[in-house]
């Protein structure tokens, strides 16, 4: 067995002298690799060849990507990586990020069309409009007011002034209470004397086609002296009317069946006061009924119920340049469901005497929750949900390529940094470590 001192001499001279020669390149030993993947046979000494970097640039373009890019690999991965499993399980994120949009766009899809069968074929959700009229004041010199209750299936009410006067001015009120009343009295005034069998208007207004107007609680207080020779069953009736055509057709044919809103009792010479007790704010004629034989004097007095806004708020005021006004009793503090509705009460104060168009619309009800929208505005709610999702889901994915590309570009900048010395003064001196 030889020295091992003696066989290294002749290599430590050599050593020295190819280092005073700059030209000269140490030789690797293959041997001496240790890399499990390396399948060279370590037979001789090759000259290592310095490795071209790409630039960064390159590198980045030449490995752009994607939405199924299985990312940056390491010099470390496996060199026999299979890459049929890369691009399955590319197409297996594809498939999976498909069937999550579908199911989100069939989802909203379907909610909307929900909404559409509900608002168009639900009559029992959908909302519901009341309109109704009303004359509200007369001809006296004082202000008349109207209390609109609505209740809290009622999501908005709308007030309008039909072919108002230059002079209209009708002040609306709000209040979440009843307001408080007064008693207004009317002068009495004396009804001319009147005889003979028919029928007569018998107003409290001079101008006898002239109604007065009256509210819930209100009275009108008939005091008539009669005077009959003929021995009459009914010597004279009165008779109570909020219509006006109804009113005109009874006084018109004195033997015309006509409904009136009430009536009295037969009056007699000793029994002739009566008094209409009013349910509802309306314009009231009166007529009477005579019998032949039987002339009548009367005198008539009213008793007005009133409404007192002091101190409630004043919403609008209606004229004849701004006839209309919308009251919304929507609450919204839980979102688009209408919550904490209570009765609200609307009191109209006005000059003189109007007819005014009063609309009331119910709430679209869903599952027995208050909507504040309406089923239009809930399906434009709806599809703007639908593309805002799928806008949404664009940016993350875009998002997510940004991100991928960035770390790439990295990795690949730092990789190109080494430069072909430096790989070979690192493998020479891991040699060198290994040797000794």
């Amino acid at each position: 067995m030889a020295d091992p001192l003696v066989v290294s001499q002749p290599e430590e001279e050599s050593i020295q002298k190819h280092e005073s020669d700059p030209t000269y390149s140490e030789p690797i030993d293959e041997s001496r690799n240790h890399d499990p993947g390396n399948t060279q046979l370590a037979t001789g000494r090759q000259p290592q060849q310095p490795e071209i970097s790409e630039p960064p640039s390159e590198r980045a373009s030449a490995r752009e990507p994607s939405l199924c890019s299985p990312g940056h690999h390491n010099n470390n991965s496996p060199a026999n990586e299979n890459p049929n499993s890369t691009k399955k399980s590319c197409i297996e994120k594809v498939k999976s990020l498909t069937v999550t949009i579908i199911i989100i766009a069939t989802g909203i899809v379907s909610l909307i069309v929900a909404v559409v069968v509900i608002c168009l074929f639900t009559t029992v959700l959908k909302p519901q409009l009341y309109n109704f009229n009303a004359t509200i004041g007369d001809v006296s010199e004082s202000e008349s007011t109207f209390l609109l209750q609505i209740n809290s299936t009622i999501s908005s009410a709308t007030v309008t002034a039909i072919n108002p006067d230059l002079e209209l001015k009708a002040d609306i009120y709000q209040s979440t209470s009843k307001p408080p009343e007064y008693i207004e009295v009317l002068d009495t005034v004396t009804i001319h004397e009147l005889s003979e069998k028919n029928r007569f208007r018998y107003n409290y207004f001079t101008n006898p086609d002239n109604p007065v107007y009256l509210t819930p609680g209100s009275s009108l207080l008939y005091d008539v002296s009669i005077s009959s020779n003929s021995g009459s069953t009914c010597p004279a009736r009165l008779y109570l009317f909020n219509n006006q055509t109804t009113y005109f057709l009874f006084i018109s044919d004195r033997n015309s069946k006509i409904d009136s809103t009430d009536r009295s009792p037969c009056l007699f010479p000793d029994n002739g006061a009566w008094s209409f007790n009013i349910t509802d704010s309306s314009a009231y004629y009166v007529a009477i009924a005579i019998d032949t034989g039987v002339s009548v004097l009367g005198n008539v007095t009213v008793e007005r119920i009133q409404y007192n806004t002091t101190g409630l708020q004043l919403d609008t005021q209606l004229t004849s340049g701004n006839p209309s006004h919308t009251i919304t009793t929507c609450d919204t503090g839980s979102g688009f469901l209408c919550t904490g509705i209570d009765d609200t009460y609307l009191i109209l104060l006005i000059n003189e005497g109007s007819l005014i168009n009063f609309q009331l619309k119910t709430f679209f009800v869903y599952n027995r929750q208050k909507v504040a929208l309406s089923c239009f505005s809930l399906i434009l709610l709806l599809v703007f949900v639908v593309v805002f999702t799928l806008f949404l889901i664009a940016i993350i994915i875009k998002a997510v390529g940004i991100y991928k590309k960035h770390n790439t570009t990295i990795d690949d900048a730092h990789i190109s940094l080494i430069s072909p010395a430096q790989q070979t003064n690192t493998e020479t001196s891991g040699e060198q470590v290994i040797g000794e």
